[in-house]
């Protein structure tokens, strides 16, 4: 296997593949929950990115923590991810704390969390068909989420649809219909 130091290692790329939680989710309880902060850092807390590496690119690079990655060193700069504020590496039982801390204490018959009002958080992630990275960590991320109780799933989509601004799924009042 290659080596920090062989000809052959390629450190990190300069592509990153990013997960967005939509604000403007058509479904209000949904918007509310992305822009949830404590949310957000539970998705965060369920992306085992060390996996990912190594089942999408066979080890060959390394987790990324923020929209830059390290291989576009002139933006990126380590000591900006700090683990707890700025990083969140993989650790459900965290995520699971997170979302205790936003009300989701029970579990439905089916497994799911549900809050005090009885709704559950169901998400679905849109996957960019070109994608092949995206392809491998989806079907782990979700299975991670479905693990501490998010009703989770993804759709492969193709890429115009995803990736062209004027194909991606605005709504007259600015709403837009995918979840993550």
């Amino acid at each position: 296997a290659p080596t920090a130091t062989s000809p052959m290692w390629t450190g990190q790329t300069a592509v990153t593949s990013t997960i967005f939680c939509n604000f403007q989710n058509v479904d209000p309880f949904k918007a509310s929950l992305c822009r949830n902060v404590k949310f957000r850092r539970a998705l965060s807390h369920l992306i085992d990115r060390e996996t990912i590496v190594r089942v999408g690119l066979g080890g060959l690079d390394g987790p990324l923590y923020g929209p830059i990655s390290s291989g576009k060193t002139r933006w990126h700069t380590a000591s900006t991810f700090v683990e707890g504020r700025t990083q969140f590496s993989y650790d459900p039982a965290k995520a699971a704390q997170l979302l205790r801390e936003m009300g989701f204490t029970r579990k439905n018959a089916q497994g799911f969390l549900i809050d005090g009002q009885g709704r559950t958080i169901k998400m679905n992630a849109l996957v960019v068909s070109t994608e092949a990275l995206q392809k491998v960590a989806a079907p782990i991320v979700i299975e991670d989420m479905r693990k501490v109780g998010i009703d989770a799933s993804f759709t492969v989509a193709d890429n115009g649809s995803v990736i062209n601004p004027a194909l991606r799924n605005f709504n007259a009042d600015g709403t837009r219909n995918f979840d993550i």
